[in-house]
């Protein structure tokens, strides 16, 4: 009997493992951050809008479109990332990827259906099957001045008076 049930809760513990694992997606970070852009970075249509960078720690290249990205908890699936762009929504390995907050999804798959608060909201990256890959809290924002975590993908979030959109905080 204690064979048995040795044997049951190994092949329980192997499927959780690998169940599990297969569910959740590639580890990506919500890198860095502007909510309140008025005069600092331009996008390709020289508009000065809010950003979100996307940080890849793997070892391989993520395309993340088809994940989602949403300012509210009570909406996870606010506005999905194009899958018809890999070449533009493909991260690249330790590399990082601005998109554009700017509420006009006609500019390209770069660019979202959101705008960000610079009084503070939530910013939620979610996987394709709801796993919710990263998210972050933030509060009044100034002018110009970025969050990000600091080394990349760290749990330590502070502000950047010399923000560094697509490279990294370290």
């Amino acid at each position: 009997m204690r064979i048995i049930s040795g044997a049951i809760f190994l092949f329980l513990g192997l499927f959780f493992i690998t169940g599990c694992s297969q569910n959740r997606p590639n580890k990506l970070y919500i890198n860095e951050f502007m909510a309140s852009n008025s005069s600092f970075s331009t996008d390709e249509f020289n508009e000065n809008d809010d950003w979100i960078e996307i940080y890849n720690p793997n070892s391989h290249p993520v395309d993340i479109g088809g994940m989602y990205i949403s300012d509210s908890k009570n909406n996870l699936t606010k506005q999905q990332i194009p899958t018809t762009a890999s070449e533009l929504t493909t991260i690249e390995p330790n590399n990082f990827l601005v998109l554009w907050a700017d509420g006009q999804t006609e500019q390209g798959a770069l660019h979202l259906g959101i705008k960000l608060s610079n009084l503070g909201e939530d910013l939620i990256l979610t996987a394709p099957n709801g796993f919710i890959v990263d998210s972050y809290n933030y509060n009044s924002q100034k002018a110009n001045v970025s969050m990000g975590r600091k080394p990349d993908g760290s749990n330590n979030w502070v502000t950047f008076e010399t923000p560094t959109p697509s490279a990294s905080n370290n």
